[in-house]
């Protein structure tokens, strides 16, 4: 059993929970007037085939139903489950390869295989477009996809290529633990859209996208609670969605949006509500950011590691809640590969880490206060400030408005982590110079005496304050 799953895994294979096909069914009749679409229904990526079993109880005929998988092991468990029986038509071949139904399919419904790369991109990346491309003009399309491709900068031009050829209509999260059994520890969302006509290709979404996510308040505990409520909020019978774990996000400009539920949190929508004064972006106070250098085998240096008297490197484990310890940081040769010019500190510089729930999780962060040289890692982002007190602009981004805008700008799937436009696009109050000062100097005592941001995000919070 542990050897198969584990196949499983190295193939990207993670299989569906029955109570997710079933909820993603019931979606897909809710967004086709209570009913599934006419014609073929398809699965490219259908392992032991749970979406056609689920597609099949709610009453769609064997021969309606196409399935196709890799795997040869497949064909056994597609008669064990009754889908060979009810006239299913399931092949083995490759669900990127195999033709579809003449004209397009009214349904394709799925949990692809993700986790590797094929030709350059994620092989979900793959079976995304595909699903897009299964589908007749004006058929759904249901798919699971892990949140990276929904959240993740570098998968923008997927995304972009999605909503011009299909309208988004729902992003569903499911819970962090719905494939743990799998061996993934990855955060999914099931993504329901409609395939564009030949005549509205390009459009921007024509209504708003249905959002939910189990951690969203309101959320019930259990998986079948939760989805329960996601349909029911879809059902076109009931007078709109209500209030749930969900928000309807506006449609238009979505291709140019993050998808991953967590961005959509409803407590990260408005975090400057309530400052008492305006903001500019922080990339309009930005001189200088990098980070550290990223060394591979052919470039290491070992030698200029450990190195006696040589340059501390500020890695994430060197920041505090706000503040440095550089006690036990790595010592490296000045001017090796570990210790390039662009990733050197001075004094006044904003340290902010990259990544790691550990870290940029718990909003930890710096302002270097040394005298003497130090260098930063890959894992830490250098910002160079002007215009603006840097310590200032710690204390806000401790605070609660600051909090939010990080933590928007770092919801992703998997490792936790933040880019450069992010932090540029995050808005800092334009508070007066007493102002600044006052919680700079905060700052530079708390990192001082090495104790908890509590005092700095108070007042801060309190200065800042529309209401204070």
């Amino acid at each position: 059993m542990r050897s198969s799953r584990l196949a499983r895994k190295q193939r990207g294979q993670f299989y569906t929970p029955p109570e997710v096909a079933r909820a993603m069914v019931r979606l897909c009749q809710s967004w086709n007037r209570g009913r599934l679409p006419d014609g073929v229904i398809v699965d490219p990526a259908g392992g032991e085939g749970v979406f056609l079993k689920a597609a099949h109880a709610a009453g769609i005929a064997g021969e309606r139903l196409w399935g196709v998988d890799l795997d040869p092991a497949m064909r056994a468990a597609w008669r064990a489950g009754g889908l060979i029986k009810a006239g299913a038509r399931l092949r083995i071949a490759d669900g990127l390869r195999f033709r579809g139904p003449t004209g397009g399919a009214g349904l394709v419904i799925g949990n692809p295989p993700f986790g590797f790369s094929l030709d350059g991109q994620p092989i979900e990346a793959h079976f995304a477009r595909r699903f897009i491309d299964l589908a007749r003009p004006g058929g759904l399309v249901a798919v699971i996809l892990p949140e990276g491709l929904l959240a993740n900068a570098r998968a923008r031009s997927l995304r972009q290529d999605l909503a011009q050829h299909a309208e988004i209509l729902a992003i569903i999260g499911l819970p962090a633990d719905v494939f743990r059994r799998e061996g993934a520890n990855v955060r999914t969302a099931i993504l329901i859209a409609r395939r564009r006509t030949s005549t509205s290709a390009g459009e921007s979404a024509a209504q708003d996208v249905l959002v939910a996510s189990p951690d969203f308040p309101g959320a019930p505990d259990s998986l079948a609670a939760y989805l329960a409520a996601v349909c029911q909020a879809a059902d076109p019978s009931t007078d709109g969605p209500g209030t749930g774990p969900w928000i309807l996000a506006p449609g238009p400009g979505w291709a140019d949006q993050r998808w991953d539920p967590g961005y959509w949190h409803p407590q990260l929508q408005a975090p400057l509500a309530g400052m008492r004064y305006p903001s500019r972006p922080l990339g309009a106070f930005i001189d200088a950011i990098t980070y550290g250098p990223i060394v591979t085998r052919k470039n290491a240096q070992p030698e200029a590691l450990n190195y006696p008297r040589g340059i501390p490197v500020i890695g994430q484990k060197q920041l505090l809640d706000l503040g440095l310890n550089l006690a036990g940081s790595e010592r490296v040769r000045p001017g090796s590969v570990y210790d390039p010019a662009r990733a050197r500190v001075r004094r006044g510089d904003l340290l902010i880490p990259r990544s790691g729930a550990g870290s940029l999780g718990r909003n930890r962060l710096a302002v270097y206060e040394g005298s003497g040289p130090a260098t930063v890692s890959c894992f830490v982002d250098r910002l160079r400030l002007k215009g603006i007190r840097s310590r200032y602009v710690a204390a806000f981004l401790k605070s609660r408005p600051g909090r939010l805008q990080l933590q928007r700008a770092a919801n992703g799937a998997g490792t936790v982590n933040v880019n450069f436009a992010e932090l540029r696009a995050i808005e800092i109050p334009l508070a007066p110079v007493d102002v600044q000062r006052r919680l700079a100097r905060l700052v530079s005592r708390t990192q001082r005496n090495g104790t908890d941001a509590g005092e700095v995000i108070r007042e801060t919070e309190r200065l800042l304050s529309r209401t204070a």
